[in-house]
Parts: structure tokens; sequence; C-alpha cells
């Protein structure tokens, strides 16, 4: 059983982080995507777990360490902050897919990065067995280092029409990613674009939305917590506001030490 840390612990571990990340600021900048060592410190410390499931080894932590992790790792590299938190929504709806896809994803490998793109921006078609799914997702946050991506997609009925949306599970080494993300603003969260073409997406490893959104998710119930019972659309919105809050008070502290 995996142990699980207070949140004071998890806090702490995150703000032990700062100085760290701070100093590879310029790093992160020139690179467009977060340095290795910054992905490499975070998983070493456990907080890439905080909403993955305990029984795929991690923390199943509640919203509100969530939220103080974040605002810690933020003060020490914003890009970084925002990765993370998004990965924390993905570990999240995660534990709401079938059994088989959580244990695909962190079965072999419990320090499993997932990133997503969920918005339905790809077609799918049923096949014998699963799906077959192609199209193109800009703005995958921290995909350079993924191991795997959750992928959002229109299901389309033999008219063509959509019957159905939700999220793909997929290696990211199946994706192809182009390197498109220059900007100012979170520079380093490489949210670069991917694409896939007829690709095979196995039964297992897809979760409807609407269904979700109905309190039917299969994964739902597997869990010690009632984390994976919560309302979908709130709970996934803390991916992208929770970085905010760090990032404010990283500011105000580096004008005051100014």
């Amino acid at each position: 059983m995996t142990e699980i840390p207070s949140r004071d612990e998890l806090v702490s571990r995150a703000e032990a982080l700062i100085p760290s990340l701070q100093s590879r600021r310029h790093q992160a900048h020139d690179e467009r995507k977060l340095p290795v060592e910054n992905v490499k410190e975070v998983v070493e410390a456990g907080l890439f777990k905080l909403t993955q499931p305990r029984r795929v080894g991690g923390y199943e932590a509640d919203l509100h360490t969530h939220i103080d992790v974040i605002g810690a790792l933020a003060q020490g590299c914003a890009s970084t902050a925002w990765v993370v938190s998004v990965c924390h929504a993905h570990a999240w709806l995660m534990g709401c897919f079938p059994k088989q896809a959580q244990d695909d994803s962190y079965g072999q490998n419990p320090d499993a990065i997932i990133t997503a793109v969920i918005g339905p921006r790809g077609k799918a078609t049923r096949v014998d067995g699963g799906y077959q799914l192609s199209g193109f997702w800009p703005f995958c946050s921290g995909v350079a280092h993924a191991d795997w991506v959750l992928l959002g997609g229109f299901v389309l009925g033999d008219d063509g029409n959509p019957v159905d949306d939700g999220d793909f599970l997929i290696p990211s080494s199946e994706l192809s990613i182009r390197d498109d993300w220059n900007v100012t603003g979170l520079r380093a969260t490489g949210s670069s674009s991917v694409s896939v073409e007829e690709l095979f997406i196995p039964d297992h490893r897809y979760l409807s939305f609407p269904a979700m959104i109905a309190g039917e998710a299969p994964g739902r119930d597997l869990h010690a917590t009632n984390l994976y019972k919560g309302a979908p659309i709130p709970l996934l919105s803390f991916g992208v506001t929770s970085p905010a809050l760090g990032i404010a008070e990283g500011a105000i502290n580096a004008f005051k030490a100014h």
C-alpha cells in the first residue's frame, strides 16, 4: 500500500523546490519546455501523484492539498506549476476511466505522467474492439515529458454525426508532436500541438464525458475516497486556476524583495 504523506509534508516538499526551480528559469525560457531537472525533482518529491488513485500508486489527496502544493511550486516556476497542475487534473480524470485503463497507464509505472487536451477536437469512429481516432490538438502542455496523453474527440455515427464525445488514452510514443510553442507567458509549459491519424484505441481506453457528467464513470467506485465522484467541470477547472494563486503570491514576494 502506498504511504500517503500529510498535506503539510507535501507542501513542505513543494516549498523546498522553489530555489532550484527559480535557478533554472532562464534555461526553461530558452528551451520552451520544462527542464528535465525540474520534472525529475517533482517526480522524486511525489508531487505528480496528488490526485492519482491510491490503487495505482497515487496519494488521492484532497483539493486543498492540490491548491497549496501548486501555489508553492508556482513561486519557483510558473510553467512547472502549470504543467503539474493540469497533470493533477488529468490524473483525476484517469481515476474515472475503466480499471484496465488505469492499470495500463500506472500499472507498470506508478510515476507515469499523463497530460491531455480534453476538448473534443478529434473525430473517432467505432471499429471492432474500439475506435479509430484522427485529429489535431493544440496546447498539449508538458507533452515532451508525458508517458500518456488523453485526447478529446467526438464519436461519429454511421451518418457522420456525433453520437458521443469523450477522451481517449494514448501512449505518447504514438503521437506526432509539432514544435510550435513559442510564446511569452508560460513559455516553458511546452504546450505543443499533437496529432494522430487513424489510430486504433481499444474500448477500455475511452471515457464518455456525458456519462461521466451523469455520474456513470466506470472507475468512480474503485477508490477508497469520494474524490472521483465529484462534478467533473468544476473539479477539472482547478487544474488551470490553482497556478494563478501561487504566481500572484510569488510576484508580490518578488516585488517586496526588490
